[in-house]
């Protein structure tokens, strides 16, 4: 109802029109479509034309949230330098601003884009700048604030600190309790889970028991990654059959994750299943633990474009950040 609202808001003539109402209506349309992957290519010219409007503006507010939005569209795209900038963009907007939920909004962004492309030393120090700038908040939001912490906790995974883990994913525990599952405490269960899997023989039951309830109550992104990390347990375990079962339906999570982005319906925006890897880092199981064919072959294809990629990335950080301390 709302995106049929929306097209035909967009239909009526403007009366007194001035650019803080044109862009009012593209960002308000803009974020209406995002989740909808069928108009991909008219919510990013929805983002631009509101930022243009932007810039004829004497008096709006929200720009640091379009650009946050324009950024990620990018990113899905796979337009990783110009997804950079403007989460960088939209960071130094969001300080200029005083928005501090702004501010740690593009740094969420950020620290997501070089965790998924295996980038950990920038993603831990964006990081940690969100964790400097959320301990002085007055005004907190739960959400952002455990992602910070979770995101801190899953840099140091893929940076193989795992001793201090723990201290960030009690920090965003404690801002989740009262969250809708899916709202945090489902990243918990999973960090928890492969941190405890990939750790020692005294931890691994307490793992997979955490990524057993993410199978049971995740979204099928979630699903799916969790499913991914019990397959290489049992595999790392021996238990070969259940292995393959447990990998099986991970590509299953996996292609509902991508009907669901196709029709446009829950799980937009999710990253793709099968991330992680014995140190945190992306890579597909090995293949005893997947049925053999053309979904093992994708899943070895998406690790190398993702090295690429995140070569690519590490060169546009420098840029526009310097280098990683």
């Amino acid at each position: 109802k709302a995106e049929e609202t929306t097209l035909k808001a967009l239909t009526l003539p403007l009366h007194h029109a001035t650019p803080e109402r044109y862009f009012r209506d593209y960002a308000y349309a803009a974020a209406v479509f995002y989740s909808n992957p069928s108009y991909s290519e008219e919510v990013i010219n929805w983002c631009e034309e509101a930022l243009q409007q932007a810039q004829l503006c004497n008096n709006t507010s929200g720009i640091q949230w379009v650009m946050t939005m324009l950024g990620s569209l990018y990113k899905r795209e796979g337009e990783l330098e110009k997804a950079l900038e403007l989460f960088q963009q939209s960071k130094d907007e969001a300080q200029s601003r005083g928005d501090e939920l702004g501010v740690l909004n593009s740094l969420n962004s950020l620290v997501d884009i070089f965790l998924y492309f295996d980038t950990p030393e920038y993603a831990d120090m964006y990081a940690t700048e969100a964790i400097d700038i959320e301990k002085n908040m007055s005004m907190k939001n739960p959400m952002v604030s455990a992602q910070i912490y979770i995101n801190k906790g899953r840099a140091l995974l893929q940076l193989g600190e795992r001793d201090s883990i723990s201290f960030y994913v009690e920090q965003a525990r404690g801002l989740c309790e009262k969250l809708p599952y899916n709202s945090g405490m489902v990243d918990i269960d999973l960090l928890n889970g492969i941190c405890m899997t990939e750790s020692d023989d005294e931890a691994l039951n307490s793992g997979i028991e955490n990524l057993q309830r993410v199978t049971k109550q995740g979204t099928a992104a979630n699903r799916a990654k969790a499913y991914h990390q019990l397959a290489r347990t049992y595999l790392k375990h021996d238990r070969d059959e259940t292995a393959e079962k447990t990998a099986a339906e991970s590509l299953r999570q996996s292609e509902r994750q991508i009907r669901c982005e196709s029709e446009g319906t829950s799980g937009a925006g999710y990253p793709p299943a099968g991330r992680w890897n014995q140190s945190g880092q992306c890579g597909p199981l090995s293949a005893a633990s997947v049925p053999a064919g053309g979904d093992h072959f994708r899943l070895h294809a998406a690790g190398s474009d993702r090295s690429l990629r995140a070569d690519h990335l590490q060169g546009a950080a420098e840029k526009y950040s310097g280098p990683a301390p």
